[in-house]
């Protein structure tokens, strides 16, 4: 008995000997990985301030890293040439003084090199004028490029960029050039697959879509090579103009009118134009009675005068659709009833028994349109309603006063669900990497003189390892001492370091994209034949750009932390892009069709990121660690169908802005306000531009809406772009930032809602109620610093 103890005991203390042995061994590894330089899970819990203080300039992430511009381009802010040249002083510009007295003053065009300034309305100039100053020596010729796509900062694509429709070449000093963007949307009309999102060719008084295209300059040397790293340039909105909020309260400008039937005129018997709020009107009188708007706002560009049989509400969309509209006149700049408003006694004559249903009672209105704050936004002005009274016998008047019926359209429910600030990338956050796949012995042999069996796995480096390369201790001589002056070299040149991550993206982009077209022409039977190829169209814009779309540029490293949050939003993108809903006859196979392509699109991003990045030891086992990355601010917006119809396709868009307040005795509110030409109001980050796709009955996606800084762009009005010390001085300011984003939805003209509704007869008619979903909230700088 005593034998066999001691045996077990023997046993035991053996095993603990084994294992103490081997974790002996784990432990050597680790001491000997370490020591040469190789800091396995280093320190990442890094807050916000500790990060933003340690701030480097000369090595931000891809996109937000300065480029020096060959050549600066400018745009105009509107149609028309400026008549000066950017930082120019013109006697000529300086002598054209506005006159206080003047009826119009219309907004007159000067050249910003903002990143989003220009809009071109569509139907209107389609002209744009552009500016350009060489930056730097040794140019042989300079071009320039348009684009549907965003730029992107590959230098070996440059002369054939994704998406390139229009090119040119100007000389070599500063000057100008214009172009016809009715042509550029042309040519881009020939790429498009059917997509009623980004189609430009519906009702723009119902739905005003809008369209982006990029325009870029180029230097190049004596081999035709571009001088510095081609920027990404402007944006440039074109389309027509969303409804923009009124900033200061309006009050109702007077819609004069006679007092009785007949041109205005003075004498013994005048027929002055007056504020009258009602007429009577005889039905035997055929003298057409005159109007004349006054007080609106004196950068008008469009005056309608509308006539309904109810009276007119005033919000900001009401004049798109109002109800029961008899008649209405559309006066445009540059036309002779127009430009003829300057003079006094000018006024618009209207028939009313020109009408085939002249109605017992009806009102008149004017609307004044003016350009709005933001580019791409509209104005509507409203005067007071003039009401007309018919009298049939001049005895007896039958008045019938109806009030329209407000109904809501069934749109898509919105609710925010969260917003994440920023996430700054730590301090050499290059140097930090994640391991994919666990390494082999054989796989870092060159660390060790001496290794174990090459082709066991490296137990200390198992999958989601974080390594950091750091200088080896001064007291350990080993092989890494050598390998770490090629490692400094390595991040010494950082603008190859960020092209190998640029080339990289592009790389697995182009993986993901094969991924996706193989598995939907294998795994999604219900799609038509026909529509095969405009999906395949539509998913590669999709991985190409459908990112750009949601605020990820095409080069981040870090593209598939971001992609996941947003994947059915995506998948449910394209398939609208392609047609697809319209195809299926079962919502639900639409619905499953749209959640198993999201799940694939995940897929396929995560796979293609876990391969291999650049890194200076050249392992095939390690990327770029994305918890140390910059990762951008963002907010998710659930979006959800209650209905048991498909809802409208959508567009989104706005913006976030921080407002500088007690500026005086602020050392950073004084130099933001002084540096940026005394503005007040900063835009954080760039202007929101979304498609919102048609959801199936009952479906609900989730929507990432990805901020990107607005850095190395110049306000309008203001030629100084704002720098990246600038942005964090406004970032952290103890301010609140104002979020306020519209939704709008392709409605069909109110009669077609009513037929296709069956609604019942109504005197008074229909209108649409809340048309529109908006999304407001403030963010302090202590939420924009939380983690």
């Amino acid at each position: 008995m005593k034998k066999q103890i001691y045996w077990l005991i023997g046993i035991i203390i053996l095993s603990i000997l084994i294992i103490g042995c081997k974790g002996s061994k784990s432990t050597d590894n680790l001491t000997e990985i370490e020591n040469s330089g190789i800091v396995v899970n280093p320190k990442t819990d890094f807050t916000e301030e500790e990060k933003i203080s340690l701030l480097r300039n000369d090595i931000r992430p891809i996109q937000y890293n300065p480029i020096q511009k060959s050549v600066k381009l400018y745009a105009a802010t509107t149609s028309g040439k400026p008549c000066t040249l950017p930082d120019d002083q013109s006697d000529e510009c300086n002598s054209e003084e506005d006159d206080p007295n003047a009826v119009f003053q219309p907004v007159k065009p000067v050249y910003s090199n903002g990143f989003d300034t220009a809009f071109v309305e569509k139907g209107k100039d389609e002209h744009l004028w552009f500016a350009y100053a060489p930056n730097v020596s040794g140019i042989e010729r300079i071009v320039w490029q348009v684009s549907e796509k965003p730029f992107t900062l590959n230098k070996e694509t440059w002369e054939t960029p994704t998406g390139l429709l229009s090119s040119g070449e100007v000389t070599i000093n500063k000057g100008e050039f214009e172009i016809d963007f009715s042509q550029i949307a042309a040519l881009s009309k020939k790429n498009k697959t059917k997509n009623p999102v980004y189609s430009l060719d519906t009702d723009p008084r119902y739905f005003p879509t809008q369209r982006k295209f990029y325009i870029r300059i180029l230097a190049l040397d004596e081999s035709g090579d571009p001088i510095g790293t081609p920027d990404k340039g402007l944006e440039i909105t074109y389309g027509y103009p969303y409804s923009a909020k009124p900033t200061n309260i309006h009050f109702l400008f007077p819609l004069k009118s006679g007092e009785v039937p007949g041109e205005p005129h003075e004498g013994e018997f005048p027929n002055e134009l007056q504020d009258f709020p009602e007429h009577t009107y005889y039905s035997d009188d055929y003298v057409a009675w005159f109007f004349r708007p006054e007080g609106f706002p004196k950068n008008t560009e469009t005056i309608y005068l509308q006539i309904s049989k109810t009276v007119l509400k005033n919000g900001i969309d009401d004049w798109r659709t109002p109800p029961n509209m008899i008649h209405e006149i559309k006066l445009t700049k540059g036309s002779t009833e127009f430009d003829e408003l300057s003079n006094p006694n000018h006024a618009i004559p209207i028939d009313f028994n020109s009408f085939a249903d002249f109605p017992s009672a009806c009102y008149v209105r004017a609307v004044a349109l003016s350009p709005g704050k933001e580019p791409g936004t509209v104005l509507a002005s409203y005067s007071k309603s003039v009401k007309m009274l018919l009298k049939e016998d001049r005895e007896s008047i039958i008045e019938e006063t109806a009030f329209p019926e407000e109904i809501s359209p069934e749109i898509p429910e919105v609710k925010l669900l969260e917003y994440t600030p920023i996430r700054t990338e730590a301090y050499q956050w290059e140097y930090y990497y994640k391991v994919i796949h666990q390494p082999t012995w054989s796989d870092i042999s060159a660390v060790f003189n001496n290794t174990p069996n090459a082709n066991e796995l490296v137990p200390e480096l198992p999958v989601g390892t974080v390594i950091k390369f750091e200088e080896p201790k001064p007291e350990k001589k080993t092989w890494y001492e050598e390998a770490w002056e090629s490692i400094k070299s390595f991040f010494n040149d950082i603008k190859s370091f960020l092209a190998d991550i640029v080339n990289w993206v592009s790389k697995t982009y182009t993986d993901v994209k094969m991924g996706l077209i193989n598995y939907v022409a294998e795994n999604f039977p219900l799609i038509p034949d026909s529509l095969r190829d405009e999906l395949k169209k539509a998913l590669e814009t999709m991985v190409d750009y459908g990112l750009a779309s949601i605020g990820i540029p095409p080069e981040l490293p870090n593209f598939d932390e971001l992609t996941s949050m947003g994947t059915e939003y995506l998948a449910a993108t394209a398939l609208d892009a392609a047609g697809i809903p319209e195809a299926i006859v079962d919502p639900s196979d639409v619905i499953n069709m749209t959640e198993t392509l999201g799940e694939e699109v995940d897929k396929q991003m995560s796979y293609s990121a876990n391969s291999a990045g650049p890194n200076p030891l050249h392992w095939n086992f390690v990327r770029l660690n994305p918890n140390t990355l910059y990762r951008p601010a963002f907010m998710l917006l659930q979006i959800r169908n209650p209905y048991n119809h498909p809802t409208p396709t959508g567009f989104l868009y706005g913006n976030v802005t921080t407002i500088l307040t007690n500026i005086q005795g602020n050392a950073n509110r004084e130099f933001l306000y002084t540096h940026y030409c005394n503005m007040t109001h900063f835009k954080l980050f760039k202007p929101v531009n979304m498609s919102i796709p048609s959801l199936q009955p009952g479906q609900s996606i989730t929507v990432p809406v990805i901020f990107q800084e607005y850095t190395g762009e110049a306000y309008q009005g203001c030629s100084t772009a704002l720098e990246q010390n600038d942005f964090f001085k406004l970032y952290t300011l103890d301010t609140a930032s104002q979020f306020e984003f519209t939704m709008g939805f392709n409605l069909p003209p109110i009669d077609e809602y009513i037929n296709k509704h069956d609604l019942p007869v109504n005197n008074g008619g229909y209108m649409y109620k809340d048309t529109q979903r908006i999304i407001k909230f403030e963010n302090i700088a202590t939420q924009k610093l939380a983690m």
